[in-house]
């Protein structure tokens, strides 16, 4: 995170002693926004098919619990390269992915691309844990279904994926 953040972390260690981690992050000219997510709102359950692709295990265990919940079948893959994979054998069955933007091996623009290639009309969110960037800005530009923030609450995250799968 602090990487992505162009920061960096500097340790100071003494054996008995213990250690100081000191975090620099750059300072910004751009003013606070304060945002109020508010959970209030009416849950929408669904029932179609939903790719949920991520590096993390307790993400994906968490999005599918949630989505499951709300009606709808999960497929998970774990990374970019098993997305493509589960993508281009069963992406005709997958009716909205989520795509998290930030994985080790491949990329969330590589893999909306690849997913692009095999399906043009694919409806897919983007998922982040950081605010919306230019990677994903350029994403949405060029076909990608919406943008959400995680951590995702059930009511924004049933209602955003409403919305994409109820465009026509």
């Amino acid at each position: 995170i602090i990487k992505n953040h162009e920061g960096i972390i500097d340790v100071e260690s003494a054996l008995g002693q213990g250690s100081s981690f000191y975090i620099y992050l750059p300072a910004t000219e751009t003013e606070a926004v304060e945002t109020h997510r508010s959970p209030v709102g009416t849950i929408l359950p669904g029932s179609e098919t939903i790719m949920v692709i991520d590096d993390e295990e307790y993400i994906l265990a968490s999005l599918q619990a949630m989505l499951e919940s709300l009606g709808y079948s999960v497929m998970n893959a774990n990374g970019g390269r098993a997305a493509v994979e589960l993508y281009e054998a069963q992406g005709d069955a997958i009716d909205l992915v989520l795509l998290d933007m930030i994985m080790p091996d491949m990329s969330g623009r590589e893999v909306f691309n690849r997913i692009k290639t095999v399906r043009p009309d694919a409806k897919v969110i983007l998922a982040s844990g950081y605010s919306l960037n230019s990677q994903a800005e350029d994403v949405l530009n060029r076909g990608g279904s919406g943008f959400i923030q995680k951590p995702v609450d059930l009511v924004h995250l049933s209602q955003m994926i409403r919305e994409v799968l109820d465009r026509s």
